[in-house]
């Protein structure tokens, strides 16, 4: 019987490590997870504020040539509403 107890308590410890290793993974992943999140908003007004430069610009130039550089549209239709619906 006291080779089967020794047995007993090493699958025990086993699975008990491999538990405490997969709730480690699980809160990697969490962790992760929330740090893509994190990164996909910046990127996200990273390109909000580029798209306003060039509008600023294209705005600038049409004032300058006398000539729309493009068509002017109300809130309703500009990029940045078409990216945030």
């Amino acid at each position: 019987m006291g080779e089967l107890d020794q047995r007993g308590n090493e699958i025990s410890d086993t699975v008990t490590a491999l538990n405490q290793k997969v709730h480690q993974v699980n809160d990697m992943n969490a962790a992760s997870t929330r740090q893509i999140i994190g990164a996909n908003d910046t990127v996200f007004m990273s390109l909000a504020k580029l798209d306003h430069v060039i509008w600023k610009v294209n705005t600038y130039l049409s004032v300058i040539d006398g000539q729309p550089a493009f068509d002017f549209v109300d809130h309703h239709h500009c990029r940045l509403r078409k990216w945030y619906e």
